[in-house]
């Protein structure tokens, strides 16, 4: 089963509640409606849509691999280096 499709973006409740949805195609992806002991915040769902958005194309698997042999930390090298080209 492959992810949900980019892009993703994030809302807050309409409900006033304190609640933010992820969304994709008008569809929910993760409500913290879902769990409440973990509610996300803005700031965190602001994050986690930017993150999917930015790695459209790469495979989890690869992501999880680069993870696992603790050769993260090349992303965010490429970012801070790359700034000014990427924007």
């Amino acid at each position: 089963m492959s992810h949900s499709p980019e892009p993703w973006y994030w809302k807050n409740d309409t409900l006033d509640r304190p609640y933010c949805f992820l969304m994709c195609l008008n569809d929910n992806v993760l409500s913290t409606a879902q769990d409440e002991e973990w509610s996300p915040s803005e700031e965190d769902a602001k994050r986690i849509t930017a993150c999917v958005n930015a790695l459209k194309g790469v495979p989890t698997e690869e992501l999880e691999e680069i993870i696992t042999a603790g050769r993260a930390f090349i992303i965010a090298e490429f970012i801070k280096t790359n700034r000014e080209v990427l924007r």
